[in-house]
Formats: structure tokens, C-alpha cells, sequence
């Protein structure tokens, strides 16, 4: 967040023990030496030097992206990396997700009676955890109560994520110009999502639950991107294709694995 820098004030004689003289008004020339100094800066966010920030730079907003904005050293008080208002709706599921994975992790801290200080990297390894898992087990004091925590903001994200892709590409993306990046189709939209690719989240999930006789996420998330290009082979434009019955019904089916019993 935006932390502008206050001018230094030196102490004042009265500070010192002593009786101050009544303060002069400033000079011109006191005045044109203010006015002439660059304006202050803000401070860097506490998240600028996260090691997966200098790993992967790329972010979306003040809080999508590859570190969590939220701190448990802040109280989990809501800040973006240079702002502390999300720009769009892509950026309040990300803010979202933030503040739920740092409410996880203080919940932890609080069930471990230990103090109130980040665990080095934790929320990097959760967000991989369907290949960390087994370390992270090892190397940190987490429980199945934090893995729960964490799987109910996933589930959120990705939800928002499906909910909004649909929308803006069923309009063409007239809905919302600044999110126009959800109907091109190059890179995968749940992957610019969040500037960090978004399939992750759906490997963490099925690896939660490590589905039996359901379809995995992935899985249906690939069907659906399938089934938009054979509507779109067809002829149709995107907005036909993203209402056609079965990339519907693919986001129905992932929707409602998301929204279901927790």
C-alpha cells in the first residue's frame, strides 16, 4: 500500500528539557527550498523482496500474483502491493484470496499457541502442495484444519474465476473493457487469471480429493476449453460459443464440484 513518507521534524529544544523560543514564521526563501524537493515516495510493499516476487515478477492489480499481500505480522489488514483498492473484480478474488489464505494461517498459529510471526514461505508451498505436500507436513506445523481452510479458498477462486471467465466471454467482453484479456484465447484464461497459472489450483483441489469416480477439475476444465473451440470451428462467434449448451453444461459440472459439500 501507499505509505507516503512524512518530513522529518528535528527536535525541539523544549524536547531537549529546555524553553523553545516561539517558532519564526517560515521564510521565502525556507518555503522555495519545500516546494523544490522531489515529492516522497512510497514505501515498498513488505511482499517486495518475497522470493517468488523476484521468481516470477508477473502480477495483475495490486493483488494478484505470485505473493500474498495480506500479512498475519499486519493483523491480515488488506493492502495491495501499491494500492490498497483492488482495480476490477479479477483483482477482488485475488484480494479475497489473500486475506482468506492469511486468516488460515493465523487460525494456525492461534491453534499452535505460537507467535504471531509468517512462516517463511508457507503460503508459496501450499499453493503447490499437491507436489510439497509431504514437505510441507515435515517442515512446517500445519494441520488438517489449515488444509481445509486453505481448500475452501481455492474452491472460492477458482469459482469467481469460472463465474466471471463466462460472463465477460458471453458477452463478447463488452461487459467489462479492462478485462478484455477473457476471450483471448491464446494462453488459457484461467491461467491469466491470476498472471500465475490457475491450473495449480485446480491440481490442488483434485489432489485434495483426489477424485475416484469423479472427473477431475483439470479434466473438465479441458473439455470445456474443447468444446468452446469445436462451437467456435462451427462458425460461431465467441459469445454464441460460450452460451452454447456444452460449454454450459461443462461449467455447470465444474460449479458444481466447487459449490458442493465442503
Amino acid at each position: 500500500s501507499f505509505l507516503m513518507a512524512s518530513l522529518a521534524v528535528s527536535p525541539s529544544i523544549t524536547d531537549l528539557g529546555t524553553t523553545a523560543e516561539p517558532a519564526l514564521p517560515p521564510t521565502t526563501k525556507t518555503i522555495e527550498i519545500l516546494q523544490s524537493r522531489p515529492p516522497s515516495k512510497p514505501t515498498p510493499s513488505p511482499t517486495e523482496d518475497y522470493l517468488p516476487r523476484k521468481l516470477y515478477p508477473g502480477t495483475y492489480g495490486e493483488f494478484c500474483g505470485p505473493t500474498p499481500e495480506v500479512l498475519v505480522t499486519q493483523a491480515c489488514a488488506v493492502h495491495g502491493w501499491h494500492a490498497d483498492k483492488p482495480r476490477d473484480r479479477v483483482d477482488e478474488a485475488c484480494e479475497m484470496h489473500d486475506i482468506a489464505y492469511c486468516k488460515c494461517e493465523s487460525e494456525l498459529l492461534a491453534r499452535r499457541k505460537a507467535p504471531l510471526e509468517e512462516l517463511p514461505m508457507l503460503s508459496s508451498m501450499t499453493a503447490l502442495r499437491f507436489a510439497t505436500k509431504p514437505a510441507l507436513t515435515r517442515a512446517l506445523p500445519v494441520d488438517n484444519e489449515y488444509f481445509e481452510c486453505i481448500n475452501k479458498a481455492d474452491r472460492q477462486i477458482i469459482t469467481t474465476g469460472i463465474q466471471v471467465r463466462s460472463e465477460m466471454q458471453q458477452s463478447g467482453c463488452s461487459l467489462d473493457p479492462s478485462l478484455s484479456w477473457f476471450c483471448d484465447l491464446g494462453q488459457g484464461t484461467l491461467g491469466v487469471f491470476e498472471k500465475v497459472n490457475l491450473d495449480i489450483f485446480l491440481r490442488d483441489l483434485d489432489f485434495d480429493e483426489r477424485p475416484d469416480k469423479q472427473i477431475a477439475l483439470k479434466k473438465l476444465e479441458q473439455k470445456r476449453q474443447l468444446d468452446l473451440q469445436k462451437e467456435l470451428q462451427q462458425g460461431k462467434n465467441l459469445a454464441e460459443a460460450a452460451s452454447s449448451g456444452p460449454v454450459q453444461e461443462d461449467e455447470q459440472q465444474m460449479l458444481q464440484r466447487l459449490l458442493g459439500p465442503q
